[in-house]
């Protein structure tokens, strides 16, 4: 799925989502920005979500595979000399990171929002919550598996958030079987983090990361492992904002990206 918001300005903005994510959950996100920037807006699905090209389950996919798919996209559109800026949400974070290691010359702006360095200190998906996860089948283990996704100021005063989030979950609106599903998360394990990020210093990319201050999934711990990685990025946090930026606190990310032109 692509979203083209305006055509005016050479470098198009791309916007990778995160796990069980389709493209067009950054719908709006791309519009508000739209109304903000002079800049083309697009998006893709992931590989195995969505519309996005299946591989199959049986085969092992990487953050790297994903990355060269947008990549893909990319060129496709606009060759493969066009310079883009990049936003990346959670496990797009990590696709989004991995792209710029392949190709910094290729990017403008790196924009990492509320992911990890999977480290081995301190990984993106522990056992004991990959076991929840990857065995999560009936409505109230999905339940109990997606709350840890929202911040308590969320949960609290804005449950209709999490609730149409939810919903939009069991119904399979995502379009992504369970074993796909499994496939990505495996790929988040096995994200080398240490390594993409050391490469990533040494380039000359712009490079800032975006948390939410009540993020349970990816929390200060993750957020000090990208800090040290990479000290010469910039750091902004959304107060009473956890996991999911978009749905949580979209005014407050739209205004985070255009105040500080971080895209």
């Amino acid at each position: 799925m692509v979203m083209l918001m305006s055509l005016k300005h050479q470098i198009p903005i791309l916007l990778v989502g995160g796990l069980a994510m389709r493209g067009d959950e950054h719908l709006l996100l791309a519009n508000k920005l739209a109304e903000k920037l002079d800049q083309t807006i697009i998006y893709f699905d992931n590989l195995n979500v969505g519309n996005g090209p299946r591989l199959s389950v049986d085969k092992d996919l990487t953050i790297e595979d994903q990355a060269l798919h947008q990549w893909k996209q990319i060129t496709e559109r606009f060759g493969q000399h066009t310079s883009i800026s990049i936003y990346g949400i959670s496990m797009g974070g990590m696709i989004a990171v991995t792209m710029a290691s392949l190709f910094p010359e290729r990017v403008h702006k790196l924009l990492l929002a509320a992911t990890s360095a999977n480290l081995k200190q301190n990984q993106a998906i522990p056992d004991e919550l990959f076991a929840k996860w990857s065995s999560a089948k009936h409505e109230d283990d999905i339940r109990t598996t997606t709350r840890i996704a929202f911040g308590k100021t969320t949960l609290e005063n804005r449950p209709q958030v999490y609730e149409d989030y939810f919903q939009y979950r069991i119904t399979g609106k995502n379009h992504q079987k369970a074993k796909e599903f499994i496939q990505q998360l495996v790929s988040i394990r096995n994200f080398k983090g240490s390594e993409i990020y050391s490469k990533l210093a040494s380039t000359n990319v712009e490079i800032s990361i975006l948390s939410g201050e009540e993020d349970q999934l990816f929390d200060k711990e993750h957020l000090n492992d990208i800090v040290k990685l990479l000290p010469q990025a910039r750091h902004i946090s959304l107060k009473e904002t956890g996991h999911m930026l978009h749905l949580e606190n979209l005014n407050g990310l739209v205004e985070a990206i255009v105040s500080n032109n971080l895209l």
